[in-house]
């Protein structure tokens, strides 16, 4: 009877150390992306293009881990009439877990702190076209306070949703405001 109750001493012993739980915590965390929060802009002869960037550190759940993003909402005005928008939402909460993200933003970039390039990636959702995504490269020059926004359709643009192009223009500069 005592090994009986030692043998289930030593199993919750076990069970409340966590030996059972899944995997350990990926971290890809680079606090140096919040220099990039605020508002940026980028006007031509009829475009203006602005887009707000918020730094964020998200966790998961499901897939365990934590990561430094950079959540980003768009207003793109065609002259005076609003094109596509998202702007409205710069200021909503941003969720402790992604995995129960209801946010809604446009834009979401990363770096990890091992690349010493001043280049974020990321992705555009596209509510004009279909919710399609693109890729996003864009580029800072830290001495002029610009990002060189660069986007292209991913693999399997349009294939059964109907999107037939890109809502912003594939290639812009922003300015920090």
């Amino acid at each position: 009877m005592k090994k009986l109750i030692l043998f289930f001493h030593i199993c919750f012993l076990f069970a409340k150390v966590g030996l059972g739980q899944p995997g350990l915590v990926e971290y890809d965390t680079c606090s140096a992306i919040k220099q990039y929060e605020g508002e940026w802009l980028s006007t031509n002869s009829q475009d203006t293009i602005k887009i707000y960037l918020r730094y964020h550190r998200q966790y998961s759940q499901n897939f365990h881990f934590v990561s430094d993003n950079l959540y980003g909402w768009i207003e793109y005005k065609r002259g005076a009439t609003i094109v596509e928008s998202t702007y409205e939402h710069r200021f909503d909460a941003l969720p402790f877990y992604i995995d129960t993200n209801r946010v809604k933003y446009s834009i979401l970039l990363w770096k990890s702190c091992d690349d010493t390039s001043a280049i974020l990636r990321g992705t555009i959702i596209d509510f004009s076209q279909a919710k399609e995504l693109h890729n996003v490269k864009a580029t800072v020059n830290a001495i002029t306070s610009e990002i060189d926004w660069e986007q292209q359709h991913r693999e399997g643009y349009g294939l059964l949703t109907g999107a037939t192009g890109m809502t912003l223009p594939r290639q812009f500069t922003l300015v920090k405001q």
